[in-house]
């Protein structure tokens, strides 16, 4: 399943972003600010470690990797059928953090490979670590992300700081409506239904645009009802279409980001 396909929204510290970029950032950002001992700079170093090791992009995992047994290859092939929008073959890493699951073989990993390909959980998993770093606040925050992530580059997250600012900037104003809405449909949307409002749907999704509610519509909106927090059922009702449109706006209830 893939992303939002919408075209470059805006760009931050010189880096263009679009829609599915600032969506993730945003998710993660706010997931990040609901532990009270996050600070902004910490939020700050969420940003910059997700577009380092992602683009800030959703990746799956082709299992094609050289590093991995037979038996990991066709574990870690799951996330295939996981919301993504890309695909990576760097060991068994997924997700915004390329981070590692737990795979046959290994008794250690940043949890399931569903955490890792949802922006809360991996989110919080990566803050957990973070927040562990001694004098973390007076740390130039690229060693402090490396620290975390312990990655062969360690100095190259330091390149998206004035961009991580940036954004954090934007994000907490007034408005900030970082993608899309959902379209506010005249019908509850569900499996089988078919028209001009499936396919605009459809277009939000990311996914072809053939006007048919099938499994795949169905799965792209599940998986966006648990990141808004409501009924995860497949139906693009009234509740879900709220959310979303409260969501781009910046006024999801105890919001700190959006300052709502």
């Amino acid at each position: 399943m893939r992303g939002l396909a919408t075209p470059v929204a805006d760009r931050f510290g010189g880096t263009a972003l679009d829609a599915t970029q600032l969506m993730w950032l945003t998710l993660s950002a706010e997931e990040a600010y609901r532990d009270e001992d996050v600070t902004e700079r910490d939020v700050v170093a969420v940003i910059m470690c997700i577009l380092q090791e992602s683009s800030a992009y959703m990746f799956a995992n082709d299992g094609t990797s050289s590093h991995l047994t037979p038996a990991q290859q066709d574990f870690i092939r799951w996330s295939l059928s996981m919301r993504h929008d890309r695909l990576g073959r760097d060991s068994a890493s997924v997700g915004l953090f390329q981070q590692q699951p737990y795979i046959p073989g290994r008794t250690w990993g940043w949890g399931t490979i569903a955490t890792c390909m949802r922006a809360e959980p991996s989110t919080r998993a990566f803050v957990s670590e973070l927040l562990k770093v001694e004098d973390r606040a007076t740390k130039p925050l690229t060693k402090v992300i490396q620290e975390v992530q312990r990655s062969n580059f360690p100095d190259a997250y330091a390149k998206w700081e004035p961009t991580g600012w940036e954004l954090l900037s934007s994000m907490q104003e007034p408005g900030w409506r970082p993608w899309v809405d959902l379209p506010l449909a005249s019908r509850a949307l569900r499996r089988w239904d078919r028209g001009e409002d499936v396919r605009e749907l459809q277009g939000v999704l990311g996914l072809d645009h053939d006007g048919k509610f099938g499994r795949k519509t169905r799965d792209a909106v599940k998986e966006l009802q648990l990141a808004l927090g409501v009924p995860s059922t497949g139906v693009v009702d009234a509740v879900t279409s709220v959310a979303f449109l409260q969501l781009s706006r910046g006024k999801l209830p105890g919001s700190l980001v959006f300052g709502s």
